[in-house]
């Protein structure tokens, strides 16, 4: 197929064709899809991106659609949806389901949308510059007999709210708790160092040994590896009213098949989102509302950083997780009960 005939069939000039080879022009979304469709290709195979990486950018080129027609269908701002793909920011103020509905509306798995973001240049230099902050901040909490804790007035701490874009109380919050594990780390050390130095016998002594390496890996990570965990918290942390009806269900007593009751129908959208999440499931016909064992270790894991997050809000009483067996039989106790 010559130049020309490949533009009479997409409707364009044979001029514009010979730019697209020569990427000296880069198709359109809707450009792409209908070179793909005649070159019998995936649109994938015809995209030029400078990225690097597969980028949200990438994934919608392939739809064919404009970033105002995605950003429309999100149900966002075009500028909500350009510092997706420009910055990897989500909105701040987001029920949390965003990232699905990114992956529904690009087709394709979740897991390739936030890894797109993850790796995202301005996010890893934004995890970068954090970590950066954080080393100065775990430094000074290595000090002996000195409180490892940071006040608001703190440089480090301030610039890392301006990062996270959340205000100086619950990054003040949450650095605390942080910092209160990375000196955990550092008692741990001490007393594996202890151990491996009075062990009574060789083999304890190489357990003790083995064990202060570990230790010494994960205090000389820390900094990445908090800077890691409170952006994607941050990003994928369920809203105050998400996290209030999750500690009200835990907090009933729901293991005995006592169901939890939601009085007002608003929080209808709440309980929906959480089950788009996978935090909840219904089981059985009667629409009963019970953790999924994703949800418990979702919880298990950071209920202290949505303490941090949401310090008005009470804990949650953290149960073991049940089999859905198990589930099933409670519900059939309450075949007229609906929390949905």
């Amino acid at each position: 197929m010559s130049a020309q005939e490949l533009a009479a069939l997409v409707g364009t000039s044979k001029a514009r064709i010979l730019a697209y080879e020569s990427e000296r022009s880069i198709p359109e979304p809707k450009r792409i899809v209908d070179l793909a469709t005649v070159l019998g290709v995936p649109p994938k195979q015809l995209s030029v991106s400078d990225a690097g990486y597969y980028a949200i950018r990438d994934m919608r080129y392939h739809t064919g659609r404009t970033a105002a027609e995605l950003a429309a269908d999100l149900g966002i701002s075009r500028a909500a949806y350009r510092d997706i793909e420009r910055e990897a920011l989500l909105p701040v103020r987001d029920d949390g389901t965003l990232p699905l509905r990114l992956s529904t509306a690009l087709d394709q798995p979740l897991r390739l949308v936030q890894r797109a973001l993850e790796q995202h240049p301005v996010a890893t230099a934004r995890r970068t510059q954090i970590a950066d902050h954080l080393s100065e901040l775990f430094h000074q909490a290595g000090h002996k007999h000195v409180p490892a804790v940071v006040d608001a007035s703190d440089v480090h701490l301030q610039a890392i709210a301006g990062i996270l874009r959340r205000s100086i109380g619950v990054v003040c919050r949450l650095l605390n708790y942080e910092l209160s594990q990375y000196r955990q780390l550092l008692a741990d050390r001490a007393a594996r160092e202890a151990e491996a130095a009075y062990a009574q016998s060789a083999r304890a002594g190489e357990r003790a040994r083995a064990a202060v390496l570990a230790l010494n890996n994960r205090i000389e990570t820390a900094p990445a590896s908090v800077a890691s965990t409170l952006n994607r918290f941050l990003v994928e942390a369920m809203n105050g009213r998400q996290w209030r009806a999750v500690v009200q269900l835990y907090n009933t007593n729901w293991r005995l098949g006592t169901l939890h009751h939601v009085e007002d129908p608003s929080d209808e959208e709440t309980w929906k989102a959480l089950q788009q999440r996978g935090f909840i499931e219904e089981v059985g016909a009667t629409n009963a509302v019970f953790p999924t064992e994703r949800g418990v270790r979702q919880v298990r894991s950071q209920a202290a950083r949505y303490g941090c997050l949401y310090p008005r809000i009470p804990a949650p009483i953290l149960p073991q997780p049940r089999r859905r067996s198990q589930l099933a039989h409670v519900s059939a106790r309450f075949s007229d009960t609906r929390i949905l």
